[in-house]
C-alpha cells in the first residue's frame, strides 16, 4: 500500500514540474492543429469534381455523369454518352466487374449492350444506367467506394480507344484520380483498353470532425470518472448518453448506413459510461468503509 503511495506521489510530482506548467500551451497548440487540418481538409476537397480516364492513344471522347448513389442496393446512378457513337452502325458494351484475379485483371459483366439497329440515325443522347460498386460501408466515414469499369465501344469490328471524362455530381462525396486498368499483356491480347477504376471518397472535413469529436467524447468520458459525488455523476452521465446520440446524428447525416464503425464506438461509449455509473454507485463508499 505504501509503494502504491509512493508512485501516485511520484507522478503527481511529475505532472506538477513538467507537465502542467506547459498545460495552457499544449491546449492552444491541440486547438491550433485541429484548426490547421479542418482548413487543409476544406482547401483539397474545393476543387473540381471531374477526372479523365485515359488509355494509351486514345481515339475518341466520352462523358460519364455520377449523379447518385443509392446505399441499399450499392448502386450509381450514371449517364453515359459518346459524341461519335452512331446507333445504326456502332456496338457499346458497358459492364462492370464481379470478380477479379489480379491488378488488372477483372472478369465483368455487361450491364448495357447496344448493337447495330441496322436504321439511318444520328449520333444517340446519354445512356442512363444504375451500376453497381463495391465499399466498405463499415469503415464510414473512411470508407471508399469503387467503380470497375468496362467500356467496349467498336466502330465495324475495331475497339475504340476511348478519353472518358468523369463528371461527379454526388453530394458528400469526392472523385479520386481515374485508375487505367490496362496491361502491355491485354494489348498483346487484343482485349479493349476502356477498362477503369473510378474511386469516391468521403470529405476529409466530415473525417476530421469525426475525430475532434471522438477526441472530446473521450475527454468528457475520463472527466466522469474522476468526479466522486454519486448525484453529479448520474447527471452528467445521462447529459453524456444525449450527447453522443447528437454526434452519431451529426455525423451519419441523411446516410443510411448501419451498422458503421460509428455506431460500434457509440454502443462502446455507451458501456463504458455505464460501468462508470454503476461502479460509482456500488463501490464508492468502500473506500470511506476502510
Amino acid at each position: 500500500m505504501t509503494s502504491l503511495r509512493q508512485s501516485r506521489y511520484r507522478t503527481r510530482l511529475f505532472c506538477w514540474r513538467y507537465v502542467c506548467p506547459h498545460l495552457r500551451w499544449f491546449f492552444w497548440f491541440s486547438v491550433l492543429v485541429v484548426l490547421a487540418l479542418a482548413t487543409f481538409a476544406l482547401y483539397s476537397d474545393a476543387k473540381s469534381e471531374v477526372t479523365y480516364c485515359q488509355p494509351p492513344k486514345p481515339t475518341a471522347s466520352a462523358y460519364l455523369v455520377l449523379s447518385e448513389t443509392e446505399s441499399n442496393t450499392k448502386t450509381i446512378k450514371t449517364a453515359f454518352l459518346i459524341s461519335s457513337f452512331d446507333r445504326s452502325k456502332d456496338k457499346l458494351i458497358i459492364g462492370t466487374s464481379i470478380a477479379s484475379s489480379g491488378l488488372t485483371r477483372f472478369t465483368y459483366d455487361p450491364r448495357i449492350t447496344l448493337t447495330p439497329n441496322g436504321q439511318t440515325s444520328d449520333s444517340t443522347g446519354y445512356v442512363e444506367a444504375s451500376l453497381p460498386y463495391k465499399s466498405s460501408s463499415f469503415w464510414y466515414p473512411f470508407d471508399h467506394s469503387k467503380l470497375d469499369l468496362l467500356i467496349d465501344f467498336q466502330k465495324g469490328e475495331s475497339p475504340i480507344p476511348l478519353k472518358v471524362r468523369i463528371d461527379n455530381r454526388i453530394n458528400g462525396l469526392i472523385l479520386e484520380p481515374c485508375d487505367s486498368q490496362y496491361s502491355v499483356e491485354d494489348a498483346n491480347a487484343g482485349i479493349t483498353t476502356n477498362r477503369f477504376s473510378i474511386t469516391l471518397r468521403r470529405h476529409r472535413f466530415v473525417q476530421v470532425i469525426a475525430l475532434t469529436f471522438l477526441f472530446i467524447a473521450l475527454t468528457f468520458l475520463f472527466y466522469i470518472a474522476k468526479r466522486e459525488e454519486k448525484q453529479k455523476v448520474l447527471s452528467s452521465s445521462l447529459g453524456y448518453i444525449a450527447a453522443l446520440w447528437g454526434i452519431r446524428q451529426i455525423l451519419m447525416g441523411p446516410e443510411k448506413l448501419f451498422p458503421t464503425i460509428v455506431d460500434f464506438l457509440t454502443l462502446g461509449l455507451y458501456i463504458t459510461v455505464a460501468i462508470i455509473v454503476f461502479h460509482k454507485l456500488l463501490f464508492a463508499n468502500e473506500g470511506l468503509s476502510d
